[in-house]
């Protein structure tokens, strides 16, 4: 989708996730303000040294870990990538610490990771460096999001029932998601064994379990959240299970 980016934080043109966009850095018009890049970040350096920016805006949750694939072909040394702490505002570009940035190699392609560590609105930068003409990009950004899990113990497994999974994300807010799977698993001295799964609805998960096959005894007891747009995580619950006979 072609949209370019905005001469302003303010107006930062809004990003979809998974979407590939276009924007042309010849376009920007926004001073970026001098500085230096030596591996940091200094003097309020959105992009470092002399700069031209538009910028982008990317909603994004605590935790969320992000991958940007972009490329500015024949543009080595001319276009710059940055990230701005969430937050950040128009008033703040001559003071502001950029907290990841990319350039593209020699094939005019580029990678650029980061995990998010606050919610809410962050500014993308890119920027027109050294007064170099720069020219068209175009970028794709992906996010896995984190989760949070968490069952009330003890827990007593019975040939069968219902166990009642809390899924969040980091900031506490339910999740609701056909996405996202959560499974209870039990062991006792060997390989996880997966004794139901549900789907999170407004941040519970309704697990319905099978545990004929578990001798009565002791039980380490997982959770384990998994999907195509989440991170994998594992919650070990404490105290585990036990399997009444």
């Amino acid at each position: 989708m072609y949209a370019d980016g905005a001469p302003s934080i303010a107006s930062g043109t809004p990003i979809t996730l998974g979407l590939q966009q276009f924007g042309n850095s010849a376009n920007a018009t926004t001073p970026g303000y001098n500085g230096d890049i030596d591996g940091h970040f200094h003097g309020g350096a959105v992009c470092g040294g002399a700069s031209l920016t538009q910028f982008w805006s990317l909603q994004v949750v605590s935790g969320d870990q992000i991958l940007t694939d972009w490329e500015a072909p024949q543009q080595q040394f001319q276009t710059r990538l940055t990230f701005l702490p969430v937050g950040t505002t128009d008033y703040e570009l001559a003071t502001v610490q950029p907290i990841a940035a990319s350039e593209v190699a020699a094939n005019g392609k580029a990678e650029l990771r980061y995990t998010a560590t606050r919610s809410g609105s962050m500014p993308v930068a890119f920027c027109r460096i050294n007064n170099e003409p720069g020219g068209p990009y175009d970028f794709t950004i992906y996010a896995r999001h984190a989760v949070r899990l968490a069952l009330r113990a003890p827990v007593a497994l019975h040939d069968t029932g219902n166990l009642k999974v809390h899924v969040s994300d980091p900031d506490g807010l339910g999740i609701t998601s056909r996405q996202l799977t959560i499974a209870v698993q039990a062991r006792s001295g060997g390989a996880w064994k997966t004794l139901g799964t549900a789907k999170p609805s407004h941040g519970v998960a309704a697990v319905h379990y099978s545990a004929r096959s578990l001798p009565a005894g002791r039980y380490d007891l997982r959770l384990r959240a998994h999907g195509s747009s989440f991170v994998t995580t594992d919650q070990t619950v404490r105290g585990g299970a036990r399997r009444t006979p």
